[in-house]
């Protein structure tokens, strides 16, 4: 398993109570687990939650993947919205290529917004066969 952990600036231990139930998500698609992790990230900001921490796995047979999206209480006002995208590859060097066309992708879905860079992590499937990789961006502010 493999953990995009979000930091805040100054901020140290987070109590358990701040954290939402997490939200699990599994699928051998990868834009499959992209849409439904952004329909919940999408709703953060005005519940007044922010990702805190977003964690990825291969999940078995069938080149399944499993992720698992932790958000936590911000004060109102201060979320910021993310997004994620996903890509699939069986090495390497196509993982690059893949990555490549997906943020290409992502950027023509999201030409001003989403801009910064708030994770990245790629895990293999059970049997090692597929890679896939996710991406956080955050929306730019200021």
């Amino acid at each position: 398993m493999s953990n995009i952990f979000t930091v805040f600036a100054g901020v140290g231990p987070v109590d358990m109570s701040e954290l939402s139930t997490p939200v699990y998500f599994e699928s051998a698609v990868p834009e499959d687990i992209a849409r439904d992790l952004n329909a919940v990230l999408d709703t953060l900001v005005a519940a007044d939650e922010d990702l805190f921490d977003l964690s990825l796995t291969g999940s078995g047979d069938g080149h399944k993947f499993l992720a698992v999206l932790t958000s936590r209480d911000v004060a109102q006002g201060t979320g910021v919205p993310s997004k994620v995208f996903t890509y699939m590859a069986a090495d390497a060097t196509e993982l690059a290529v893949q990555y490549a066309a997906a943020l290409a992708a992502f950027r023509a879905l999201y030409p001003s917004t989403f801009l910064a860079t708030k994770g990245h992590t790629v895990v293999g499937a059970s049997q090692g066969l597929r890679k896939m990789g996710i991406v956080v961006m955050q929306e730019s502010v200021g």
